[in-house]
């Protein structure tokens, strides 16, 4: 959560005098310790917690089907919850019924640089950077059922069956609430970075706008590919009906920047109402994965329900998307060299071509 804020511009602690805003950064002591008994370090590394302990947080909402609801604010006496491991805080409006209470702080009060302006997570933002259309990277988005579907494996197996293959392989996170572990993983997978809503200034995006989300999107992937990506994956966090995944993917912008769609689920009836939901939105899936694909016969059910091929991880990591993903960005390069017109991603082909076709231009 602090890996961005040069440990320099940490001088002072001043007093809590307003209501925190999303993205503020302050000091904490733990008063009671709950579900998060662990907290992610700058460097990566989980480190213990114990009641009494001073940490560093930054206020932010959380939206967890599975765990938390959280908003970015306080109780009385500067009273709050530990929302993720991350270190994002909060009060927790509604949680899963399996969940524990959370891990209770009491805010000692804002930190601040040294001409005590308290300091804010969107100060250290990485903008988006300009880059010739003409080169730009095949986009691959990966989406979900719902949480804990197996979205950042099926991202993993991705990048690795692009990465053996001798691509050059960014990746990026483009919601969710801040946790580095997701990161950690889709660069052991071979990403040669990755970058998240983080790195754009936030710690989470439940509550963002259309427009936020757009900026994130074009910061992370302009960013790498101005590295050299030759291919981009990205994970959306969630499931389709979550409120940012819902907005993003309605949006006829954001889907024109994404090559492909892989669709992650953990059971095969979530296959059907979830690829005809995609289909309503003009997304069709090149593959289906998640952690469905650790039963054959949950494979069998996915793939005769939808006539869409249900991958396993090791059939991800051993590159068998690989030649779908490819076409894609062939059949891309082909229709700009064909019309001289430089696209976002053969996402845009498609519409542009089916709209030709409407119009009795092809």
């Amino acid at each position: 959560m602090l890996r961005r804020v040069p440990c320099q511009r940490i001088v002072n602690l001043i007093p809590v005098s307003c209501p925190p805003k999303v993205g503020d950064l302050a000091m904490a002591m733990i008063t009671d310790i709950g579900k998060t008994a662990k907290i992610e370090m700058a460097t990566g590394r989980m480190g213990l917690l114990y009641k009494g302990d001073p940490i560093a947080v930054v206020f932010g909402h959380r939206y967890a089907t599975a765990q938390f609801e959280g908003y970015a604010d306080m109780r009385a006496e500067n009273k709050c919850d530990l929302l993720s491991s991350g270190g994002v805080c909060g009060v927790v409006k509604s949680k899963h019924e399996a969940t524990p209470q959370p891990t209770r702080l009491q805010i000692l009060g804002y930190l601040a640089d040294a001409e005590k302006k308290s300091l804010n997570l969107s100060e250290f933002s990485m903008k988006p950077v300009s880059f010739n259309r003409g080169r730009w990277p095949c986009v691959i988005a990966v989406c979900g059922g719902a949480m804990d579907s197996g979205k950042t494996y099926t991202t993993s197996g991705i990048i690795h069956g692009l990465v053996s293959s001798g691509y050059r392989v960014g990746a990026g996170k483009l919601t969710g609430t801040a946790a580095g572990r997701d990161s950690w993983q889709l660069l052991d997978a071979g990403a040669f970075n990755v970058y998240d809503f983080v790195d754009c200034g936030l710690p989470s995006t439940f509550r963002c706008s259309l427009e936020a989300l757009h900026r994130i999107f074009d910061t992370i992937t302009s960013n790498l590919a101005a590295q050299g990506a030759e291919y981009i994956v990205l994970e959306i966090a969630d499931g389709l009906l979550e409120e940012e995944t819902a907005a993003l993917l309605n949006s006829a912008e954001f889907r024109d920047s994404v090559d492909g769609f892989v669709y992650a689920i953990s059971d095969p009836l979530a296959s059907i109402g979830g690829v005809a939901h995609l289909q309503n939105l003009g997304i069709k899936p090149i593959a289906l994965s998640g952690r469905v694909s650790q039963s054959p016969l949950g494979i069998w059910e996915v793939e005769k329900a939808t006539a869409l091929r249900c991958l396993t991880f090791n059939q991800l990591v051993s590159g068998e998307l690989n030649s779908e993903i490819l076409a894609l960005r062939n059949k891309r390069e082909l229709f700009q060299n064909r019309t001289g017109f430089l696209t976002k991603s053969y996402s845009q082909v498609q519409r542009i071509v089916s709209a030709d076709r409407r119009n009795g231009k092809e």
